[in-house]
């Protein structure tokens, strides 16, 4: 691929072994994962096939830590998005420690049951094989010995049955697993990494994007709107640093909202880009930004996040004077994040993009001492005195950073009225300019002294 980011690693977190729960659609994987872990971390409904992409938690049970993974299901005669969700599935096998493969207790083995298995045998992976929906139905009705993995473990997702002695066989089966490529990569003394949201419309090319970054496919990615319903956590490290990449569901404004699934949908993303330290605006640059973009501009902002606005599909736009003048009106929210054109297909420019991060994520974490702070402002004060306001005459006295994420400032002021809002933006633009603060927003605060 084009300026593929080779410096980008994704990585697996704290060295734990992972267990995947893999098998057919709607057998109950979701359901067990989320009642494990005792919240709605996935998005479960009764239709068939709705969850996308890898979801990953990490648990601890006995003592033992590991991290659990949920999967879609595998089927061996899908539609095209089906089989890209398959392709998740079958590259979760490829790094599971162990396998929870689940069957449907109430039905017995399917043809896409044997295919998995077949899949499973091939894999050499420690593999439990568990039927759930065995609430009242004799589960010895059916042959799961041809499956090739022995007698399953019955439970219930929905009543909790069993699901305390399966975690006890989990932990028997993850033993001392470990990833031998994280040995010693964490330690005491290293930060948390930094969370970065991937945000915007429906199919604009957010998992695009993350699958450039990875040269992998992390996330099922087709011209369906709304593919990635999950937001999907990535550990990565670039130039020694780790950042966590969530490839969130795209976001639409509430009056759109047709159904639960997609209400439950966009409050995740919105949770997501809340979690996070800087968001990855996403704009289809062959549609150019529309209200929805606006709207979610404005959420970025009022949230206080460090931003860079990733424009894709940039080879299909003609006229790019028109294209700047659109994002410069619906984006002007975020005025302060830096543009990158890119095309997340071809790869062009996508190496562009990680220096803006680090730039913007640096400037979103600055502390700027009160010393230089009110050198700049005798001097920008002196060079364009505030005007009269509501009849008053605005006096500074001094200014000072009381935070940062992101970098507020306090101004003591004569009075609080005298200050403008044109006035104090020429501020915010002077300082800015002064500072270099690109990438995030800044908040001003007045008080009167």
């Amino acid at each position: 691929m084009e300026n593929e980011i080779s410096s980008i690693k994704p990585l697996r977190a704290k060295n734990l072994p992972i267990v995947a729960f893999i098998g057919r659609p709607s057998v109950g994987k979701s359901t067990i994962f989320n009642r494990i872990l005792r919240k709605a971390r996935t998005i479960t409904d009764q239709s068939m096939g709705v969850t996308r992409d890898r979801i990953m938690e990490d648990f601890i049970w006995n003592g033992v830590d590991f991290t659990l993974m949920d999967t879609g299901g595998i089927a061996p005669e899908a539609s095209t998005i089906q089989s890209q969700v398959s392709l998740q599935s079958e590259m979760a096998i490829g790094i599971a420690d162990v396998i929870v493969f689940m069957v449907d207790a109430q039905i017995g083995p399917t043809k896409e049951d044997i295919y998995v298995a077949r899949m499973l045998r091939k894999s050499s992976k420690k593999v439990i094989l568990v039927a759930n929906k065995a609430d009242n139905r004799d589960w010895t009705d059916f042959n799961f010995n041809q499956l090739g993995f022995g007698d399953p473990f019955t439970v219930s997702a929905t009543s909790g049955r069993n699901l305390a002695e399966l975690l006890d066989l989990i932990v028997e089966n993850v033993g001392q697993a470990v990833v031998e490529d994280m040995q010693g990569q964490e330690t005491e003394e290293e930060l948390p990494p930094r969370r970065i949201a991937i945000a915007g419309r429906p199919n604009v090319g957010k998992s695009s994007l993350l699958n450039a970054f990875l040269g992998e496919k992390r996330t099922t990615v087709s011209n369906v709107p709304g593919t990635t319903r999950d937001a999907v956590d990535t550990l990565i490290e670039y130039d020694g640093t780790r950042y966590i990449l969530v490839d969130t569901a795209g976001i639409k404004k509430r009056y759109k909202y047709d159904e639960q699934l997609d209400y439950v949908t966009i409050k995740r993303s919105e949770q997501a880009i809340h979690r996070s330290d800087l968001v990855i605006l996403v704009i289809d640059g062959s549609f150019g930004a529309t209200s929805d973009d606006q709207q979610l501009a404005r959420y970025i902002a009022d949230e206080g996040k460090a931003c860079v606005v990733v424009v894709n599909k940039i080879d299909l736009v003609e006229d790019k004077k028109a294209l700047e003048d659109n994002l410069s009106h619906q984006l002007r929210f975020i005025d302060y994040a830096k543009r990158v054109n890119v095309s997340a297909l071809t790869g062009k420019n996508i190496t562009k993009i990680f220096p803006h991060i680090i730039a913007a994520l640096d400037n979103y974490n600055d502390r700027i001492t009160t010393g230089k702070l009110n050198r700049w402002l005798a001097q920008v004060t002196d060079k364009q005195p505030p005007n009269v306001h509501k009849g008053k005459v605005l006096k500074i006295y001094y200014v000072t950073q009381v935070t940062t994420r992101p970098p507020t400032f306090q101004f003591f002021v004569n009075d609080v009225e005298a200050a403008s809002e044109s006035y104090m933006r020429f501020l915010e633009n002077n300082l800015r300019e002064e500072f270099g603060l690109e990438g995030t927003p800044v908040r001003f605060s007045r008080r009167q002294h």
